[in-house]
């Protein structure tokens, strides 16, 4: 029963931040950190309550955000794109992630209306709360770092092709690279919110709707893209060229959701 409670503590203490699965939680081992807190039964109780279905939400929500993802990245494999099927998969996968960050803060927030402010302190320490940033955070929550260093491999392109492909693929880096810095930031600023006891909450629902905002730009970003490469490229070329960036299984023209 205590280890159960300190292992399903640092799922909250530790944010959900990112809308990771809890696996990626790992508490320390803390034998006696329940004694310590001088937890009540009644806290104990309110707080398995809060745990139990946090946990089960986080699986859930995690799940049907990559069976979203993956759906979006088959579309984006087929030359000829449902362009509408694509849009709204996208609003699918955006409203997902900000469901996600907003029940993370929700959690935060119930955790402070069960424990004191020196309960809450002492198990922060106990589980010693690692630093969650971009490295665990993709197009939504997932396990990505971030644009990749890849390059374009050759394909047989006209000059005219050539140069339309190579400008837009570093427009596209540039620009992600922008958004994740963007999210680095506000991530950060959310996890030192989360570690003071009086959280801001309002700050932090604003800055988890920039986040989320964010999250849309690189979504329509690499929507945008796919667009473009289809009007660069034929359905022969396009083809080709998405066969040599990427093996089975893996999202064209981008990051891999997942490590």
């Amino acid at each position: 029963m205590k280890r159960l409670l300190l292992a399903a503590l640092s799922i909250v203490l530790l944010g959900q931040v990112l809308g990771g699965t809890p696996a990626q939680a790992r508490p320390k081992d803390r034998s006696n950190t329940l004694e310590e807190l001088g937890l009540s039964p009644d806290q104990k109780g309110k707080l398995l309550d809060i745990l139990r279905s946090g946990k089960e939400d986080a699986y859930g929500s995690h799940r049907t955000l990559m069976e979203e993802r993956g759906r979006l990245f088959a579309m984006y494999r087929d030359y000829d794109l449902n362009t509408g099927k694509a849009k709204d998969a996208i609003s699918r996968i955006n409203r997902l992630q900000l469901e996600i960050l907003n029940a993370s803060l929700d959690r935060q927030i119930g955790m402070r209306k069960i424990l004191t402010a020196e309960q809450f302190y002492r198990l922060n320490k106990a589980i010693g709360p690692e630093p969650i940033g971009p490295e665990r955070w993709g197009d939504g929550p997932g396990n990505s770092r971030g644009p990749r260093d890849k390059k374009m491999p050759q394909i047989d392109l006209r000059p005219g092709q050539q140069e339309a492909i190579e400008k837009m693929w570093k427009s596209q880096r540039r620009e992600s690279e922008q958004a994740y810095n963007e999210i680095g930031r506000d991530l950060r600023t959310i996890n030192s919110l989360y570690d003071d006891y009086r959280l801001d909450d309002r700050q932090a629902r604003k800055l988890i709707k920039n986040i989320n905002k964010t999250q849309l730009e690189l979504l329509k970003s690499k929507y945008d893209r796919q667009i473009q490469m289809r009007k660069i490229l034929s359905e022969q070329q396009f083809r080709t060229l998405s066969e040599r960036l990427h093996k089975p299984g893996s999202p064209p023209f981008g990051r891999r959701h997942g490590r």
